[in-house]
């Protein structure tokens, strides 16, 4: 019995041991887990069986919140999370499967959530996301409590209100500073500013190679649904351009934001060249949506980005990429020259499209029409009508592919003027004190913002993830730049008033 029992305690004191030795922690907060979270969604993705692999990575990610004293695994968690939905068991259109619905899946999904509650619970608490917080010393609370009234406040009086404006708002209201206030609690101990940024970096660059490989998958066997993306022509049908969890225009967003932020391991990694070539399959695959809109601001990012790296990269960098970038847009023009007629056969739904507004304007009109009618307030998120959207993912409601007429549509001029004023709110960390890790991140969340001038992105969730990254990583370093601005000028003041001291002393004497 005493055997049994010591057995026993020997084991678990073994576990403690093997926790206790700090290689976990470095396996979750270093480069390797990453990695493997990369391999479990690609193999989840491509071969459909996303469920099951789901389950091993919520696995890893809860083994991870324990161990970790900060919130770094949940970056690529949370982010990549819905890149495992594959083509063929998506419950959105066109294939409206019942994948997650049969079988054994609804066991596992309800494991996979119940973990996510319970991640999501220890966190709050580990890291007390909730506490301590002040409308004066907690970066954006004010802005964001505000923005969230006005999400809440969606189509109130407006004859058109109906029960699901308010959940729709109320999940909006929560995720915009939850998703801020976790990372941001959750990365305060990092000590090295820095070092998290790189980190945020490389995740990045996972995160657009995954994207990368995904599109190269579709591209050669359809994405494990369709026969092929191609017609009889060798044209790209744009309706099959369909990873699972997103179309060509949302998954062109998520993989042109990821640019900037990859750009900074360009200038400050180890490995530049690995991070530009991350960058530059991400862009790449950002084109091969055929999104009009990822092809106009995965293109200014990228080249924004190769610009500053020219420019304020180390010195020896500098000249190298600039050498790079020169042959590198001969080799560019010389490829388009000459594949061209190739080209405009593979892109053939862009060059028809051109610079057509693609039923915006009409879309517009509707948005411009629910204003007039509620001006205040909205009509909400769910009285939207347009004969040329169709929703794929009934969840989510039609919107006005553009962010202050879809906010004058949904939540009148009180959604505009409290969205406006977290916009000021969140433009002053990264424009006062400008560092090169902030503008890269900065770029990041421009990305997405400009792109949602045009699209829906800011208010469709899982592109917003990454956004809250970058926005609490900047939050910290623009806190800390404070903090340093104040002790500065504390030690200064102090060191005047000693000086004036010793005067007073000699003059005394």
């Amino acid at each position: 019995m005493m055997n049994g029992e010591n057995q026993k305690r020997s084991a678990l004191e073994k576990i403690k041991e093997k926790l206790d030795t700090g290689a976990l922690q470095s396996f979750f907060m270093g480069k390797w887990f990453p990695i493997v979270a990369a391999a479990l969604i690609l193999f989840g993705h491509t071969f459909g069986i996303e469920v099951y692999l789901c389950f091993v990575y919520m696995l890893l990610i809860t083994l991870g919140v324990i161990v970790c004293d900060s919130v770094r695994p949940i970056i690529i968690a949370l982010c990549a999370f819905t890149y495992q939905v594959s083509m063929q068991n998506t419950p959105g259109g066109p294939v409206w499967s019942d994948a997650y619905t049969s079988g054994v899946s609804p066991y596992f999904i309800a494991l996979i959530s119940a973990m996510i509650v319970a991640d999501l619970i220890y966190i709050i608490i580990k890291f007390k996301v909730f506490s301590g917080l002040s409308f004066s010393k907690t970066p954006l609370l004010l802005s964001m409590s505000i923005l969230g009234a006005a999400f809440l406040l969606n189509g109130a009086f407006s004859a058109h209100w109906e029960f699901a404006d308010l959940l729709y708002g109320a999940l909006q209201a929560f995720l915009f500073p939850f998703i801020f206030l976790l990372f941001y609690k959750g990365l305060k101990n990092e000590k090295d500013m820095e070092e998290l940024g790189l980190y945020v970096s490389y995740v990045a660059a996972v995160m657009g190679v995954i994207l990368a490989l995904e599109m190269a998958y579709l591209y050669c066997f359809g994405g494990g649904y369709f026969p092929t993306i191609f017609n009889s022509d060798g044209s790209v049908i744009k309706e099959r351009i369909h990873l699972g969890w997103a179309t060509w225009n949302p998954a062109g967003a998520c993989m042109s934001i990821l640019i900037p932020a990859i750009f900074y391991g360009v200038m400050k990694g180890r490995h530049p060249v690995l991070y530009f070539g991350a960058a530059t399959l991400t862009y790449v695959a950002a084109l091969l949506t055929l999104s009009r809109n990822a092809m106009i601001f995965a293109t200014l990012a990228y080249f924004g980005s190769v610009l500053i790296a020219c420019f304020f990269a180390e010195k020896t960098r500098r000249t190298i990429f600039r050498v790079c970038v020169f042959l590198g847009i001969l080799g560019a023009a010389f490829f388009v020259i000459v594949f061209f007629g190739e080209i405009k056969v593979l892109a053939k739904d862009v060059f028809d499209r051109g610079f057509s507004d693609n039923g915006r304007f009409g879309v517009w009109a509707v948005a411009v029409n629910n204003f007039k009618s509620a001006p205040v307030f909205g009509t909400g998120f769910y009285h939207f009508t347009a004969p040329i959207l169709h929703n794929l993912s009934p969840a989510i409601p039609l919107m006005a592919h553009q962010t202050f007429l879809q906010l004058l549509s949904s939540m009148g001029v009180v959604g505009l003027g409290a969205y406006l004023y977290y916009r000021f709110d969140t433009l002053e960390m990264f424009v006062k004190k400008p560092t090169l890790l902030k503008t890269m991140l900065g770029l990041s969340a421009l990305t997405l913002l400009l792109g949602s001038l045009l699209d829906n992105f800011i208010f469709i969730i899982f592109p917003t993830f990454f956004y809250g990254v970058v926005l609490a990583v900047s939050a910290i370093i623009f806190e800390r730049q404070n903090e340093d601005e104040r002790s500065s000028m504390g030690a200064s003041k102090k060191s005047k008033n000693k000086k004036a001291s010793n005067k007073r002393g000699k003059s005394g004497k």
